[in-house]
């Protein structure tokens, strides 16, 4: 039910006390209506009250009536411009399955070498039944955040390389290697869900719904959105292996996965990377060189973000400003200042949120000054980071962001096998006896997890003026604000708004 003006005066006449909160509550109501002498009105009072410290109600008050000048104007300039700038995140994660001693793909071009396979989702078989009947309920969400952000962080830990401002997509890591966990068993199995799953009250089962779900629940606008794509390729010119049907139903199920017959030959090359290439906007180019002669199967997850600021960067908002990267040494570069309204403090940092248009924000975390920031990644840990999250302050925050690009590709099995998933890599230890057979007896493993990140960071059109000039009005009437700038070695993540959960996090040693 909406509160109207009226009613809120008459519940302040009610409780009969001064009440700054419920006056402002007010006031935004009547700004809301359009009754911008009757706010006017009240804020006076409220300034009175509080000997001219006015609350920070005014600020978004005095924003609004500024905006509502500029709005139309904006408009058009907005729909005349031919492109727009924006930050982009993609992603392209491949495993690879070898045998020891032996959004739609509609329109997509497949060689005479591969064939697309149509697998309904029906008769999925007794993993993906017990998966279907698991609710999604807010204490499954809870274990499924915490569990993702406990391996997020510790597959960036383990991933980053100082200097080489790497960053990785746990969201795309963690959709490969599920798919791939699907047709594990035994020991193989536990170690892969002890390292993805992360706490104790996770599973398999638990994930690839909680994964599914997220999937659908992700923006989906032209251009503020996150798109995942999953695949499954496997050697359709071997009759020694046999995949097996239940584990293909099962990620086509939960996983939207596309499956694919394919020679393993260079045209088969050439369609993976076509795949990758049309789901991530073409960002991601020929992450395959080649097939190894004893590739078995590839499993395969793309992912594609943009999103634009809320408040978009004005041109006079971009400074030159120097950088000092991880070794004390200086470089100008081109910093982007704003005042954002989420400041986040830990025990060794401080930092901020800038929110996008649609369901995610970017977390920008600053190491203490007397802290090096490969000290400050290694004592990271999933819970302290959705705790900072969750505690972010309304505070307002003097930021200063660089622009900056960045792209990484690694190859992860130490990575993973560091984390504790042993067996998989190992090809007599690993069982993959779900994910299809043998005829001659060999044995399935990983062979090697290929991954592929890239980041544009930049201000977005001229939109960002007029919140410019209001917010430099406003400074005088607001509290002290905080001041973080981005002057160092920082950590970045972008994380889903809902939940607080990292589908990318990275860090910028040097610019």
């Amino acid at each position: 039910m909406m509160l109207r003006p009226k009613e809120l005066e008459k519940i302040r006449k009610k409780i009969s006390v001064e009440n700054d909160e419920l006056d402002c509550l007010t006031v935004m109501c009547y700004m809301g209506t359009g009754k911008y002498s009757k706010a006017n009105s009240m804020l006076e009072k409220i300034g009175k009250r509080r000997n001219g410290q006015l609350p920070i109600c005014v600020f978004f008050y005095r924003r609004a009536m500024k905006q509502q000048e500029t709005d139309t104007m904006e408009e058009e300039k907005m729909k005349k411009r031919a492109k727009k700038i924006v930050a982009l995140f993609l992603t392209a994660g491949i495993l690879l399955s070898g045998i020891a001693a032996c959004s739609n793909v509609e329109g997509m071009h497949l060689s005479g070498s591969t064939r697309k396979l149509n697998v309904t989702k029906e008769d999925t078989g007794k993993s993906g039944d017990n998966v279907q009947m698991l609710p999604s309920d807010e204490k499954s969400d809870k274990i499924f955040a915490d569990s993702y952000a406990d391996f997020a962080i510790k597959a960036f830990q383990n991933s980053y390389e100082a200097g080489k401002n790497t960053m990785i997509s746990p969201y795309s890591v963690i959709n490969a290697l599920a798919m791939t966990a699907n047709g594990a068993s035994g020991e193989t199995l536990e170690q892969m869900e002890s390292v993805l799953c992360g706490t104790a009250d996770c599973s398999l089962d638990l994930l690839n719904r909680e994964l599914q779900r997220l999937q659908s629940s992700m923006p989906k606008e032209k251009n503020n959105h996150l798109y995942t794509a999953n695949s499954i390729w496997y050697k359709d010119s071997d009759e020694n292996f046999v995949p097996a049907d239940d584990f293909l139903k099962l990620n086509a199920e939960f996983y939207q996965a596309d499956i694919f017959a394919s020679a393993f030959d260079e045209k088969t090359t050439k369609d993976i990377n076509r795949w990758i290439d049309r789901r991530t906007d073409g960002m991601i180019k020929d992450i395959m060189d080649q097939i190894p002669p004893y590739a078995i199967m590839y499993l395969v997850n793309a992912v594609a973000f943009e999103g634009e600021w809320q408040d978009p960067y004005e041109k006079e908002q971009v400074h030159d400003a120097d950088f000092y990267d991880i070794d004390g040494n200086h470089s100008t570069v081109s910093m982007m200042y704003s005042e954002e309204y989420s400041f986040l403090k830990e025990e060794h940092a401080v930092g901020f949120i800038k929110p996008y248009k649609e369901g995610f924000d970017f977390v920008a975390l600053l190491p203490d000054e007397n802290m090096d920031i490969r000290d400050y990644i290694s004592q990271m840990n999933g819970e302290t980071f959705l705790k900072t999250i969750a505690q972010a302050n309304d505070t307002i925050v003097q930021t200063g962001m660089p622009k900056f690009k960045a792209e990484t590709q690694k190859e992860l099995a130490e990575v993973l096998d560091r984390m504790g998933m042993h067996d998989a890599f190992d090809e007599k230890l690993a069982d993959f006896s779900q994910m299809g057979n043998c005829k001659n007896g060999d044995n399935l493993y990983i062979s090697r997890v290929l991954h592929r990140t890239k980041i544009e960071v930049n201000e977005l059109g001229t939109k960002a003026g007029a919140a410019t000039v209001v917010e430099v009005e406003t400074m005088g009437c607001l509290e002290a604000a905080e001041n973080v700038v981005l002057d160092r070695p920082f950590v970045y993540a972008i994380i889903d708004r809902e939940n607080g959960i990292p589908v990318f996090i990275g860090a910028v040693d040097a610019l």
